[in-house]
């Protein structure tokens, strides 16, 4: 998975936002070459994400993973929108077996316009919300698991009463606790 946040992209344009997504993306898989020469739009599509996805292993797809991605479907920022959602439904149909797209949205699917929810025709999605206090429980002690942190009953009840089960705030705050 490669994570990509979007939040500070509306203003940007296509070519600038693929560049910064290809310096991502290599950055993570310990890739050399994260240029996209020329003509970015073009070339991160035909050959530079291609090429990416053939030296995958076998049986590895690439999950980008993009947050913030309502901020792109702001009416203010018409660039964003009518550059990055065709090229993005393009990247869709490119790899299916490769390439695969986790979007995170702020904000209710429907609230989006329509430029942006044609992207997600015929796609699955799940609306996330709070986590019950047993499942809040479940996600903290991942670290059990992995036996790099344990937790006491006292603390898991006060990151409860912290968070209330909102998963980001519970994961942010169990990973200030584990890296201190």
């Amino acid at each position: 998975p490669i994570y990509f946040d979007l939040e500070d992209k509306a203003a940007k344009s296509l070519g600038k936002v693929l560049s910064d997504l290809a310096r991502v993306i290599a950055h993570e898989l310990n890739l050399s070459n994260s240029t996209l020469l020329n003509d970015p739009v073009e070339y991160f599509k035909k050959t530079w994400l291609p090429n990416v996805l053939a030296s995958l292993p076998a049986n590895t797809s690439l999950v980008l993973l993009f947050d913030e991605f309502d901020v792109l479907a702001d009416p203010k920022s018409n660039s964003a929108i009518a550059a990055f959602f065709p090229y993005l439904k393009e990247l869709l149909g490119l790899n299916r077996e490769k390439l695969k797209f986790v979007f995170v949205l702020g904000r209710n699917p429907a609230d989006l316009n329509s430029i942006a929810l044609s992207l997600f025709k015929g796609t699955s999605s799940f609306r996330i919300s709070l986590l019950s206090e047993e499942n809040t429980e479940k996600l903290i002690r991942i670290s059990e698991i992995a036996g790099s942190l344990r937790w006491n009953k006292d603390a898991i009840k006060k990151i409860w009463e912290v968070t209330k089960g909102h998963p980001f705030l519970t994961q942010a705050l169990c990973s200030q606790v584990w890296e201190r």
